[in-house]
């Protein structure tokens, strides 16, 4: 797996991805439920800002 440019290449809807997100100075890497809200004036569920880089999330492991 590699990191995507998140302003060049988006995932697709309703995925589960990693992040790498830019805030000033401070970096973050985090595991969200990816979907962007249009047409609506609703506060969205989860936050894009300062989003830079993502990856699919992996397979969990399996149960030998």
């Amino acid at each position: 797996m590699e990191w995507k440019v998140f302003s060049e290449i988006k995932p697709e809807q309703y995925t589960r991805i990693i992040i790498h997100r830019l805030i000033g100075k401070n970096s973050y890497v985090d595991v969200v439920n990816y979907f962007e809200e249009s047409g609506n004036k609703m506060v969205p569920l989860n936050n894009l800002i300062g989003i830079t880089h993502w990856m699919p999330l992996p397979d969990a492991p399996k149960d030998s």
